[in-house]
């Protein structure tokens, strides 16, 4: 297979990865000096003096002058069922298989999102932490094997207030692991979760983990309740970052900032 066809691969599918790692609230990530309309732009190699060390869990590109990496938090594994409840078992086997995936348990990756503005240190969600076992919650080891300390971040922004994308926000002492950060998070969202009765009736999920995720909402928005700021939905979050309210996904977006 040509080189360079490989390479375009690999990049398509980090692309994913950078993708899903704002599900449900759209953030566009706008680079400050130049407009990049080809994936490949974002690989370029960042000069000498730039370069930050590069593991298995950290990915890093460009935006523009900024630079940006996705980082692992590590992986989750749940039944197809839990994703396509009402589905006939046999069809999602069936799907399954046809694409050569495993058909008992299907697998995911929990990744964040770093940027280095003009200004600011930004993270986008902080991974599960200790809400969904072992194979996640390896955020903060991720982030400084890839020369990124959590101290040093300034803006913690949160897509949504799933486990998996605010867990990571205490450690086991219930301490911030982001001290130093303020946090944003969309006034629905939040509205939402810290309401006195939180009501879920579109969800297939039992009660007892009903209740988990919003202990875990109300938990981690409590603990930083007086360093968030609540945005609307299409604001500039921060300088060059803005919410998206008509992506279903996250799109990452590089232009000359407005």
């Amino acid at each position: 297979m040509n080189a360079s066809l490989v390479t375009f691969k690999r990049l398509k599918r980090w692309l994913l990865l950078v993708v899903t790692t704002c599900l449900t609230l759209g953030i566009s990530v706008y680079g400050s000096s130049q407009i990049l309309t080809h994936p490949i732009a974002l690989a370029q190699t960042p000069p000498e003096s730039a370069v930050i060390p590069t593991n298995a869990t950290a990915y890093h590109f460009k935006l523009g002058d900024w630079h940006a990496s996705v980082v692992s938090d590590g992986t989750l594994s749940f039944p197809a069922s839990f994703f396509v409840p009402k589905a006939v078992p046999e069809e999602v086997e069936a799907a399954l298989t046809e694409h050569f995936l495993p058909t008992d348990e299907l697998f995911n990756h929990v990744n964040t999102l770093y940027v280095e503005t003009d200004i600011h240190k930004v993270l986008i969600d902080t991974g599960a932490g200790n809400t969904f076992g072992p194979t996640v919650g390896h955020l903060v080891e991720n982030l400084e094997a890839a020369g990124i300390s959590p101290a040093t971040i300034d803006t913690v922004i949160l897509t949504h207030a799933h486990p998996d994308h605010i867990g990571g926000i205490l450690d086991e002492t219930g301490a911030l692991r982001f001290p130093n950060a303020n946090y944003y998070i969309s006034e629905a969202e939040a509205a939402f979760w810290t309401a006195a009765t939180v009501e879920m009736p579109n969800s297939f999920l039992d009660e007892e983990t009903k209740a988990t995720l919003i202990g875990v909402a109300q938990g981690r928005l409590a603990a930083i309740a007086e360093r968030t700021t609540l945005f609307q939905m299409g604001d500039e979050v921060i300088p060059g970052i803005q919410s998206n309210p008509s992506q279903p996904l996250a799109t990452l977006q590089a232009s000359q900032p407005s």
